[in-house]
């Protein structure tokens, strides 16, 4: 069950490493959403309007947010966003 920041981490860690460091990789973008529905599964849903229309975007109980993207515009293939609190890098995971 993934509550918290160190869940989301150990179930990245059993991910493949992207191209830069942090990021990771699946094989398909059902996979993509299954992943998505894993980590956000005991998150509280968050509204979204304007240009982040269309993102879901979950926020766990330690203030983890995870946003799923259905397009990306750099590959045009969905992407997972991961805000851990107090830090401000980003880490994403794309399909391959």
């Amino acid at each position: 069950m993934v509550t918290n920041a160190d869940d989301v981490r150990a179930v990245l860690k059993t991910l493949a490493n992207g191209t830069q460091k942090g990021n990771k990789l699946v094989n398909s973008e059902a996979e993509m959403v299954a992943l998505y529905k894993t980590l956000g599964q005991n998150g509280t849903s968050i509204e979204t309007t304007g240009d982040a229309a269309g993102v879901l975007l979950k926020r766990l109980a330690d203030g983890t947010e995870l946003a799923f993207r259905p397009f990306s515009k750099t590959n045009g293939k969905a992407t997972i966003e991961i805000w851990y609190p107090g830090t401000t890098r980003i880490r994403k995971v794309h399909v391959r």
